[in-house]
């Protein structure tokens, strides 16, 4: 199994991230203007090689949504994450440049990204942080797990508002004794920008009781 941590025994790491940056933020690194989107793309694989130490490895056959026009591929034989281009016909995407990184990439990522990316970002126009995942594991359900997160949201813990942030607890891990059946606790709804994933990840490797293991996620998003 591979595992991640933050870079502290209370910490979190990053599990998924995209942002948005203006596309005159490559003009500035590269040291001229990029008249055409390939060679836009060109740099921006270049920031991204020195921000994660991977960069864009091919074109994909689609616009890949999001509103953009172009979508170019991160990673060869696995997928680390997608980089969209804008078109000047979409006011709402125009000469912007967006990057999501996935799970996969975050974890091929070299060490140090996190930092790295966010002096990029610091310097970059117009930098939009659109979605972020957050990420921490518990290896001892005495002091983290899915049952909880449940107390911790009936004694109101979760609840930001005077309103408790809605929950649906999913599995059959919830209603009987088998350490293989799984159970996750979700929290609130991605249409209010954060959401959160309480999950048994024991079940999902179906490691029985060998180990205890509980993965706390928060989606994050510009909203």
């Amino acid at each position: 199994l591979i595992l991640r941590a933050g870079n502290s025994a209370n910490a979190a790491f990053i599990d998924q991230i995209s942002f948005t940056v203006h596309r005159t933020t490559f003009e500035m690194t590269v040291g001229h203007k990029l008249d055409d989107d390939y060679s836009l793309a060109i740099e921006v694989s270049n920031q991204l090689m020195q921000i994660f130490g991977f960069g864009i490895t091919g074109k994909f056959g689609h616009s890949g949504g999001r509103y953009y026009r172009m979508c170019f591929r991160l990673g060869d034989e696995l997928l680390y994450g997608r980089v969209h281009l804008g078109d000047d016909d979409n006011k709402r995407q125009a000469d912007t440049v967006l990057v999501e990184l996935t799970g996969t990439g975050c974890g091929a990522a070299c060490d140090g990204w996190e930092t790295r990316l966010y002096d990029f970002l610091k310097s970059a126009v117009r930098p939009n942080i659109t979605r972020c995942d957050l990420t921490r594991d518990f290896f001892d359900n005495s002091v983290y797990s899915c049952e909880k997160a449940l107390e911790d949201w009936k004694n109101g813990h979760f609840t930001t508002y005077r309103q408790a942030p809605k929950i649906n607890p999913f599995g059959y891990g919830w209603h009987c004794d088998d350490l293989n059946a799984g159970k996750t606790l979700y929290i609130g709804t991605r249409n209010s920008g954060k959401y959160a994933r309480i999950y048994d990840k024991v079940a999902e490797y179906k490691v029985g009781d060998q180990m205890e293991w509980t993965r706390f996620e928060v989606e994050l998003r510009s909203k």
